[in-house]
């Protein structure tokens, strides 16, 4: 047993993410990973995210209810970092983490269904778990709360179906990371130098930036009456350190200054020729990279769907296991027939070959008591070498036929359905009512309203 996943039920997120973090002493950016933690409520879906709450329908506790896949997607705030590096450490990549954040319903129970299919769940009570955004693959970290007095059933079958979903989207997300990094292999060694070199000046266009970025902070903190060394609350040691590495910076930046000047137009025009050259480099490259895209992602989506529809199988085989059959009855099943239909009035004499052919089909669908007892009325009769008739005609001749269609190559469902139309019967005219008073937690309402029964 599970608590239904509703819409008001909060999680938190604690997720391994890439980064460029900002290191204060002496200030510049460094790449790195670092945990992240957010969190967030499975209502902010109805504004950003797939929502699936059964078109606010079902009820469990007094909340909605929500179904398989029901993803709440940008808004788990705030993403701080935790270690290795702390909260100090601005991360530049936040928007792009935030932007792919994400806490996705993957576990619920295959037999409890609404508008948006299966009902998502905790599978530990209290306590469950989504599928969240990481680097370099989605994880099941996101922790998700519940709390309620409604239960609904969960089976192992649903628990592997839930870590099947799961895996499923990892690899997906593996397959394309891997199909991005061979193309990177098949980039020319001229681009990924320059490629390299692009990385280095974008870290140092980022130290340059927030080295601006703190002297604008130090002269509105001065006007204000606080500077940014006072804000940052550093220590007496760290305030000395970074004083001496301004001081060394600006001395060393006035003796070149003069040589930057003499070697301006120098620079200039070799940056020019490097320019040019880098156009052309990144020109031939977009070409390669688009051939070896196109290439490489028809393989890896051709993988995906094969390993989709294979997924797909195994889940269904998984539910149908559930399903309930027991040869004379199918869930779900709707038959146009009335009462007896062709057999209205006729009476049969059945042998011991034919009973024995029902008797064996009947096997096939385990232990169910309604059918031992319309088996055993169908023995009485034959034992006394009366004929049967009514509920006991129509189960026999069912049973008879169904397992004839059966052994012709149609499926369980069509042979019953099947069956029912030939004779015109109603699909509740099949048991007896002797055999329904006495299981009655076996039959609902529609059979007792059928045989009038109080």
């Amino acid at each position: 047993m599970a608590f239904p996943c509703k819409i008001m039920n909060p999680f938190i997120n604690l997720d391994l993410h890439d980064g460029l973090f900002v290191i204060f002493s002496p200030p510049f950016v460094l790449p790195g990973k670092a945990m992240h933690t957010g969190a967030g409520c499975f209502v902010t879906a109805r504004m950003i995210g797939q929502n699936k709450e059964n078109n606010r329908t079902i009820l469990a506790d007094g909340l909605e209810v929500v179904s398989l896949g029901h993803c709440t997607e940008k808004l788990i705030l705030p993403h701080l970092n935790l270690f290795i590096f702390t909260p100090i450490n601005i991360n530049f990549l936040i928007p792009l983490i935030l932007f792919g954040s994400e806490s996705k319903c993957q576990f619920a129970s295959m037999t409890v269904k609404g508008p948006d299919g299966p009902i998502a769940v905790t599978p530990l009570l209290f306590v469950g778990f989504n599928q969240s955004c990481a680097d370099p693959c989605c994880m099941p970290t996101s922790t998700v709360i519940n709390w309620g007095t409604v239960n609904i059933g969960f089976t192992m079958a649903d628990f592997w179906a839930g870590v099947v979903n799961i895996a499923f989207e990892a690899l997906i997300e593996i397959a394309i990371d891997q199909s991005f990094n061979l193309i990177g292999k098949m980039i020319p060694k001229g681009l990924k130098k320059q490629q390299a070199i692009m990385s280095r000046k974008l870290i140092e266009y980022g130290s340059a930036q927030f080295k601006k970025m703190r002297k604008q902070l130090d002269i509105l903190g001065k006007k204000f009456g606080k500077s940014y060394k006072d804000g940052l609350n550093v220590s007496d040691k760290m305030k000395s350190r970074i004083t001496k590495w301004v001081k060394q910076s600006s001395e060393s930046l006035s003796s070149k200054k003069i040589s930057i000047i003499k070697n301006k137009k120098m620079l200039l025009e070799k940056g020019t020729k490097s320019i040019k050259k880098s156009v052309y480099l990144v020109k031939k490259g977009s070409y390669i990279l688009n051939k070896s895209l196109k290439r490489n992602m028809k393989k890896s989506v051709s993988a995906v769907k094969k390993g989709f529809k294979s997924i797909k199988e195994f889940v269904f085989n998984k539910q149908q296991k559930q399903i309930k059959k027991t040869g004379a009855y199918l869930k779900g099943v709707q038959g146009s027939g009335k009462r007896f239909g062709k057999l209205t009035g006729k009476s049969i004499k059945i042998s011991e070959k034919t009973l024995e052919t029902v008797k064996k089909h009947i096997k096939k669908f385990g232990d169910d008591k309604p059918n031992e007892y319309m088996l055993i009325r169908l023995q009485n009769a034959l034992e006394k070498g009366e004929k049967i008739s009514g509920a006991d005609a129509v189960f026999f001749t069912h049973e008879l036929v169904e397992s004839h269609m059966m052994l012709k190559g149609l499926s369980y469902e069509e042979a019953h359905q099947k069956a029912l139309q030939i004779f015109g019967v109603s699909p509740f005219s099949v048991y007896h009512p002797d055999v329904i008073k006495q299981f009655k937690d076996h039959f609902n309402k529609k059979w007792f309203n059928f045989w009038e029964i109080n």
